[in-house]
């Protein structure tokens, strides 16, 4: 009985050395990013009217980024988000799915 109680005293005082040899690392500076410039909305409309020109500005955006602003490619990037989702005023189908009748085989015991 004695043995397992100072077993543990060791345990603990090893643990406590351990502990107390780690350190905290002082937290990292994080930059902040600046507000990304907001386009107009009838450039985005012109861009997701227009796919041709539209593909022209993605492709400089993503080769050639100091040749655009900022401002024209994310006007391109909402763009193709409004072409891709559409104006958000889809209806919702009223009628559920109808699912196939079928029905699973029966599982056989072994």
């Amino acid at each position: 009985m004695k043995t397992v109680s100072s077993t543990m005293v060791v345990l603990a005082v090893l643990l406590t050395v351990l502990l107390a040899g780690c350190s905290r690392d002082a937290p990292q500076m994080q930059e902040v990013p600046l507000p990304a410039p907001t386009p107009a909305a009838d450039l985005v409309i012109e861009l997701a009217s227009n796919p041709e020109r539209l593909k022209e500005v993605r492709r400089l955006c993503r080769e050639d980024r100091e040749q655009v602003s900022e401002e024209l490619c994310i006007a391109s990037a909402m763009a193709t988000r409004q072409r891709f989702m559409g104006d958000g005023k889809a209806k919702y189908t009223p009628e559920p799915v109808g699912l196939p009748d079928a029905r699973l085989p029966e599982a056989k015991d072994e």
